[in-house]
């Protein structure tokens, strides 16, 4: 918000997948775990079932190459490593030219 884009958030992934399959957003930013769940087994559901386009990031406290590897394996764009700061969101927002 800080960024004055509208932001939704999900509490879960049965949410994050309605919200997918209702919705149609310009970026997501999806955390490594979500609750309990994965948000990389997520990716690939939203690749496969919802046919989701958009380009996915991964925010996560989980470090390294391959972490990073493996969520852009799922079908995310890239990778932001905790702590989630304001430059670290302009970067991809500016990647896929949306600021």
């Amino acid at each position: 918000k800080q960024l004055g884009l509208d932001v939704d958030s999900a509490g879960g992934v049965p949410e994050a997948m309605s919200m997918l399959e209702n919705n149609t957003y310009d970026i997501i930013f999806m955390d490594w775990h979500i609750g309990r769940e994965s948000g990389v087994e997520l990716i690939k559901i939203a690749r496969s079932t919802f046919k989701v386009k958009t380009p996915i990031y991964v925010i996560s406290a989980v470090e390294g190459a391959e972490s990073a590897s493996v969520a852009i394996e799922a079908g995310a764009q890239g990778f932001v490593e905790k702590p989630t700061e304001k430059h670290k969101l302009e970067m991809c927002l500016k990647k896929e030219n949306l600021i």
